[in-house]
């Protein structure tokens, strides 16, 4: 080897180690709060794009000079992968695994990279900016040091390389509950009500006996108690309550056990609901829609859910929302959620349409559902299969066959 290859190879190694230190520098940025964050996030960025096009050139070029022109370039190519999954996914991980370099070494390095770099950020947000404007894309705000939900996911399954051989860095539950912390923030209170049709609610004219019926048969510790209809909720009445009753069951009256409660609309979000609940040890709120009339309900347990998962106590014999009744045909209830069937089967359903899959039946056919109507999204064939008067409870999905695990 010559001593202009010699020196080519120098430049290579020195390229390849300061890659490294940058992609390692940037995985430090994600974690920590840095001035001005995003800037630094684009100068490293930026830096190790232009290092990585520098030692492409050079990795060819210093290929063609040894290996001649037939197998140099492939040999150059496979250089290339092999560097970059070696240095950028496998070694910079390892390296901010371990803490090294710190946050304030990143930090002191981003200044430097960003002032040699300024022209090109200049011009990669400026022409950013321009391409937003063409494609009328709104351009999210993030708070300095703060970062975004899709940056936490990124860091957990990307930089941390979690995979399903990863399992005691973290199982599966631990990321069900990180992602439900995440999503925490932004679902609000109508995508996890029971709604007005499940609602089980007590009259509080009630008469004793009555009342026992409904709490052997239901199994709930808490009961709306309204006056006529469903939509004039007076408050809750715990079971436990009834404990304390006096021996004379005849001059039962249930509005004195009638708990105070609190309203909340439909689109308050859950985060904020949960902090109110707490505050006021309350568990059951009563959800409104636009027009003040009861919506649906929503427990501490079925906000606590949405991070931990499904929560079954002693009384809960609910069935699951589907199961497979043959290798390609699910029974799926009509009250599951799209998202979360889209989510769990990898469907695409609309979820603009409706909310539940019941919603989503009556959309498409524009009528009220008989038992053994059909209806057809892409390759997916629904079939009614009960029905509760004028509302769908059971659903007959028929998979195609590159749709079967």
């Amino acid at each position: 080897m010559d001593t202009d290859s010699s020196l080519q190879l120098l430049i290579l190694v020195l390229l390849l180690g300061s890659v490294l230190f940058l992609t390692t520098c940037r995985l430090n940025l994600k974690m920590g709060k840095g001035a001005s964050k995003q800037n630094n996030e684009v100068a490293f960025m930026l830096s190790s794009v232009l290092i990585w096009v520098i030692i492409a050139v050079l990795s060819i070029k210093l290929a063609l000079r040894i290996w001649g022109d037939k197998i140099g370039s492939g040999i150059a190519g496979l250089f290339l992968i092999l560097c970059y999954l070696g240095v950028n996914k496998i070694m910079a991980e390892g390296i901010g695994k371990k803490g090294f370099p710190s946050a304030f070494i990143a930090e002191k390095t981003a200044v430097i990279i960003r002032f040699l770099m300024y022209p090109g950020i200049l011009l990669f947000n400026t022409t950013q900016k321009i391409w937003k404007k063409i494609l009328s894309i709104e351009e999210e705000v993030v708070k300095e040091g703060q970062l975004t939900d899709e940056e936490v996911l990124d860091f957990v399954t990307t930089e941390l390389g979690i995979s399903a051989a990863d399992e005691n860095l973290i199982n599966q539950a631990e990321k069900t509950m990180l992602y439900g912390v995440i999503e925490f923030a932004d679902i609000i209170v109508k995508e996890v009500m029971t709604p007005r049709p499940d609602v089980v609610g007590v009259d509080k004219k009630i008469a004793y006996e009555d009342l026992l019926k409904v709490i052997k048969e239901k199994q709930f510790s808490r009961l709306p108690v309204y006056k006529e209809t469903i939509d004039h909720i007076l408050g809750v009445m715990h079971i436990k309550d009834l404990l304390l009753l006096p021996e004379q069951k005849e001059a039962f009256s249930l509005e004195q056990y009638i708990r105070p409660t609190i309203f909340v609309p439909e689109t308050r979000k859950i985060s904020e609901l949960f902090r109110v609940m707490k505050k006021e040890k309350i568990h059951l709120v009563v959800v409104l829609d636009e027009y003040g009339s009861t919506a649906g309900i929503v427990t501490l347990e079925d906000l606590i859910e949405e991070i931990m998962g499904d929560i079954q106590d002693e009384h809960d014999r609910e069935e699951p929302p589907w199961k497979y009744l043959s290798d390609h045909v699910m029974e799926i209830k009509a009250g599951v959620r799209l998202d979360e069937l889209n989510e769990v089967l990898n469907l695409n359903l609309d979820t603009e349409a409706a909310d539940t899959l019941g919603g989503l039946i009556f959309a498409l056919l524009d009528r009220i559902p008989e038992v053994g109507d059909q209806v057809f999204v892409e390759d997916l064939e629904f079939v009614v299969e009960g029905m509760d008067g004028h509302r769908i409870e059971k659903v007959h999905l028929i998979l195609p066959v590159n749709k079967v695990d």
